[in-house]
This record gives structure tokens, sequence and C-alpha cells, in this order.
């Protein structure tokens, strides 16, 4: 390469590297990070291809729970504690988790609170 090329290329490289932070940013705009920590309670995410015989129509529950975290597989993933029923493995991705709320943090969206 002569001297003209290795500075085209430089560039070149310096502006693939600015476009790709750029568009890393804008996928994981909307993305959070979910810590959980053990013993916490959540809810699994029914999805068809996981769970072929629990998601059977449209108007079966879409999760299932609550379940405790036995361990943490990786920063994405998690070990439940789920019953021998279930027939699936029992580590499950962050994206198909969801975190349990306490009975009485829950508000009833049936009653009008102006009456």
């Amino acid at each position: 390469m002569s001297g003209g090329d290795s500075n085209l290329y430089e560039q070149f490289t310096s502006m693939m590297e600015k476009f790709n932070a750029f568009y890393q940013g804008q996928a994981n705009k909307h993305k959070k990070s979910v810590v959980f920590q053990l013993k916490d309670l959540v809810w699994i995410n029914l999805r068809k291809k996981c769970f072929p015989s629990k998601h059977k129509s449209k108007l079966m529950p879409r999760a299932h729970g609550p379940f405790d975290i036995l361990e943490r597989a990786n920063s994405n993933a998690y070990k439940m504690s789920l019953p021998r029923d279930f027939g699936v493995s029992a580590t499950f991705n962050v994206a198909e988790l969801s975190t349990c709320l306490e009975e009485n943090h829950l508000v009833n969206l049936r009653v009008n609170p102006h009456q």
C-alpha cells in the first residue's frame, strides 16, 4: 500500500467504527438490562415454541408462575424452580421472564378511585 491508500484505509475504518457505534446505540435504545437476585419471584412468558402443551388457545394465560430463581446461569439466563410436569429445561432467557409484583402492590383496575 502506498501512503495515500493507508490514509484512505484509516479514514474508512474510523468512519465504519463511528457508524457501527451509532447503529448499536439505535438498536439498544429501548433495551434495558434486567438483573434478578436469588429467591426473587418471576413470571415465565409461555411462548408457543417453548411450551406447545401449555399454549393451546388465545384465551389461555400468557404467563405462568411465580417461580423462584435458583441461580444465575450467565448475564442473560437464570435457572428456575419448575414443577416436573413442565417437561422443559429450567434455564430461561431474561427476555422470557418478568418480575412478580407483591399482591398488596397490585391495584384493582376495575375499581374507580373517584367513587
